[in-house]
């Protein structure tokens, strides 16, 4: 090999290196957009939507019926948190679900907890929500048909929706707090409340500073076809 062709194949090496560290570099940014980023485009319901409820029977069974969502009476505001039973992330939030329910039954907010996934059953949910205390309704998405509506990708993910001359806006959606600023780190404790303070400042007839906030947590397991 010459001295010329030892050079050439000394840049040609060089070219594919950097082109394969560019690729690499976007190859990054597309997986961490596409595993936290929240998609930009959410849909709220135009229609009422119907979800199994899960309640306890006279003799402490677990039951389900129907709960409606999102229809044109009853609360302006909802509040619908995505959970499972077994997220170490939406678990520990559950002080702040609590409260939060507190808080948004003195404002006349309705508010749910749902769970996407499919492999969760209503006993395991009434179990859950018994031990978490948890006093709201407990709602089953089996089909992710709600968790793809709105778009979740993870739980905990909080969504706000208010209904405006009968129709529904999306208005917050993201953590509920922030306890976590990011997947394993983790405050002491909570110190703001995004959505206490998002259903005060609508209360208020004031702008949402920040309406679209990353949620970490697990991530919702799509179904296959969806």
């Amino acid at each position: 090999m010459t001295r010329f062709d030892h050079v050439m194949s000394l840049i040609i090496l060089v070219a594919i290196m950097a082109a394969n560290s560019a690729g690499a570099r976007e190859a990054s940014a597309d997986f961490r957009r596409d595993s936290h980023d929240p998609p930009m485009a959410s849909e709220a319901p135009s229609e009422p939507s119907v979800l199994q409820r899960v309640a306890r029977d006279v003799e402490g069974l677990a039951v389900t019926g129907n709960r409606e969502l999102f229809g044109p009476k009853g609360a302006d505001l909802v509040v619908v948190v995505f959970v499972t039973t077994t997220c170490p992330i939406a678990n520990a939030s559950m002080p702040s679900i609590r409260r939060l329910h507190e808080l948004a039954s003195k404002s006349e907010v309705d508010m749910v907890l749902v769970h996407p996934d499919p492999l969760v059953t209503p006993e395991a949910a009434r179990e859950h929500a018994d031990r978490r205390k948890l006093a709201m309704d407990i709602l089953l998405d089996p089909g992710q048909v709600l968790a793809r509506q709105l778009g979740a990708r993870v739980v905990p993910e909080a969504f706000l929706l208010h209904r405006v001359e009968g129709d529904w806006e999306i208005r917050y959606r993201g953590p509920v707090d922030d306890l976590y600023a990011g997947v394993g780190r983790r405050r002491r404790a909570a110190t703001t409340f995004h959505v206490h303070d998002a259903i005060q400042r609508i209360r208020a007839g004031l702008p949402i500073e920040r309406p679209i906030r990353t949620a970490h947590g697990c991530a919702i397991e799509r179904m296959v076809g969806s």
